[in-house]
């Protein structure tokens, strides 16, 4: 059921309905819900919505569903505009604009805020010109004879800072020990002597490749190869026995070169494996 009142000609607010007997329930109460009405079809300049019913479910407020009838309290319309006269302008001059005030105190600064995040790369640039090609460096030269840069005699030279060098004294001399066998033969006459297929280059600078081939394949101490490998000079450690053309150099040119450190009444190893039946070496 649904009833509109002008609030216009009456004023009133339902406060609640009671009664008792069996229609409402045991214990059942009458509700009012009252909402605000938008201007529409209800009431045009907008009202109250006052829903009146039962509490049926007991939970303390009217819902939709118990709703049993509806009355909207609409607002009046609005009277019409009066009409009176409108009053003459005042005549009184403007007037003068004041001085302007001191200027205020700055305020303190605010805080610095969070630094911005890194902007992307930018591109790479040009490769630089080239540079001037820096003076070329000195080159040593060593002439047979000569002390080399370990410190011992140049027998070989090849004109552009490379070549040859043979230490100036005998290694068992500077040891304190005489090598009398060439590898791992123990008894000293070359009876059992290791074969070793890698020390048999001959030509000049295959000597240490002839000296490595010898210690890898026989270490034991005593040895032509261990003794000059051992040998150290003029803060040199490379030092190695040479080679059968490495040590006929040495010999051809002994009288100049070594006259006096090397004893000329023994025989000197080569590193250089000569194998016919037997293995046996070079000795000059």
């Amino acid at each position: 059921m649904k009833r509109v009142t002008n609030l216009g000609l009456v004023v009133a607010t339902v406060l609640g309905v009671g009664g008792c007997g069996d229609s409402l329930g045991a214990g059942l109460n009458a509700d009012v819900r009252q909402t605000t009405e938008a201007a529409g079809r209800n009431c045009a300049a907008g009202g109250i919505k006052v829903d009146t019913g039962v509490d049926t479910n007991r939970n303390g407020a009217l819902d939709d569903s118990e709703v049993t009838m509806t009355e909207y309290l609409c607002n009046g319309s609005a009277g019409a505009a009066g009409t009176g006269a409108t009053g003459a302008t005042g005549a009184g001059a403007t007037g003068a604009t004041g001085s302007a005030g001191e200027d205020g105190t700055n305020g303190t600064n605010g805080a610095t805020g969070a630094t911005g995040s890194n902007g992307t790369n930018g591109a790479t640039g040009a490769t630089g010109a080239t540079g001037a090609t820096g003076s070329a460096s000195a080159t040593v030269t060593y002439a047979v004879g000569v002390t080399g840069p370990a410190g011992g005699v140049v027998i070989y030279s090849l004109g552009n800072g490379h070549g040859i060098e043979a230490a100036r004294f005998d290694a068992n001399s500077e040891l304190g020990s005489y090598a009398p066998k060439w590898d791992c033969d123990s008894s000293g006459n070359n009876s059992t002597l290791v074969i070793v297929p890698g020390a048999r280059g001959e030509g000049l600078y295959a000597g240490q490749a002839n000296t490595t081939a010898i210690l890898a394949a026989c270490s034991e101490a005593g040895s032509a190869a261990k003794t000059a490998h051992a040998y150290t000079f003029g803060g040199y450690t490379d030092w190695y026995l040479p080679s059968s053309a490495e040590l006929t150099l040495m010999f051809q040119q002994q009288a100049t070169v070594f006259p006096t450190t090397h004893n000329t009444n023994v025989d000197y190893w080569s590193s250089t494996e000569y194998y016919v039946a037997n293995p046996n070496d070079w000795s000059n």
